[in-house]
């Protein structure tokens, strides 16, 4: 019997996670295949530490109707209301910054 060497390389290609499946037969699926971690090459993920975020609370009076407005808007998005609000409030900051580095024309 000729030796047959199987690489990590080769054992992840094999095992590759069929299209299609549903989530109970993808379940299954990762099951049945709990070395394919262990056969696949990957370096591990470093990130370098990010400096912690200062916050400050902030507190805002807004209408009832302007809240639940936002907590549907943000319940299609699978976001926190708040969160929804602040990238708004980014997104907004971002694009006034942009806009003042424009030059402005004059009429």
């Amino acid at each position: 019997m000729k030796g047959k060497s199987t690489t990590a390389k080769s054992e992840a290609e094999r095992l590759r996670l069929p299209a299609g499946l549903s989530p109970a037969d993808e379940a299954r699926w990762w099951d049945e295949h709990k070395g394919f971690w262990r056969s696949v090459e990957m370096p591990d993920e470093v990130r370098p530490p990010q400096p912690a975020r200062r916050t400050e609370p902030v507190m805002l009076r807004l209408p009832v109707e302007m809240t639940d407005h936002l907590k549907r808007e943000a319940a299609k998005r699978s976001l926190s209301y708040q969160t929804l609000i602040r990238l708004w409030l980014q997104e907004r900051l971002d694009s006034s910054a942009v806009a003042d580095e424009l030059p402005q024309h004059r009429s």
